[in-house]
């Protein structure tokens, strides 16, 4: 399981924080190197573990995820968490992200630095709301039981049953 990493974006009243998920030591240098650039006054990363619930909270409570993975990733429950909880993503369109989540709706994707910082910046233009229905209605328990159910009676050869 990745570390949560909390960064508060900046120390003024109402400021928003961003979570991010790291695996290994560089990207944490990545962040910590290029938080000081995209805000003015940044505060410093925390590691924490964290409960179901309470990483769903500081999901909800953030401004973005940002997980700029070097990886193709090959599902991604980490970003479908995130934008359950109403929470952008900032990634790179790696792996199945780009079937995750719409790019410009629901946060951005960009193998481009200078763009990943830049979307910092435009997540005001992010509704919570679109993150969380997109997220429900793909991947809610429901709708994932009754695709796995499709699929197994088409490979059983089972249509014809009523379920």
């Amino acid at each position: 399981m990745p570390s949560a990493i909390r960064c508060p974006a900046c120390r003024s009243p109402g400021s928003a924080r961003f979570i991010t998920a790291l695996t290994s030591p560089s990207p944490i240098s990545w962040v910590r190197a290029r938080v000081d650039t995209w805000f003015s006054s940044a505060g410093s990363l925390q590691t924490k573990t964290r409960s179901p619930r309470s990483r769903s909270q500081s999901a909800g409570d953030a401004l973005a995820l940002l997980l700029p993975v070097a990886w193709d990733e090959p599902f991604g429950l980490t970003f479908i968490e995130s934008l359950a909880c109403g929470t952008p993503v900032i990634s790179r369109p790696r792996g199945s992200l780009p079937e995750l989540m719409v790019s410009g709706t629901h946060g951005f994707l960009s193998d481009d630095e200078d763009d990943l910082v830049e979307a910092c910046h435009r997540l005001g233009e992010m509704r919570p709301l679109a993150c969380r229905q997109w997220a429900s209605e793909r991947f809610s328990t429901e709708r994932m039981v009754g695709d796995y159910e499709k699929v197994v009676r088409r490979v059983a050869g089972w249509e014809h049953l009523v379920a």
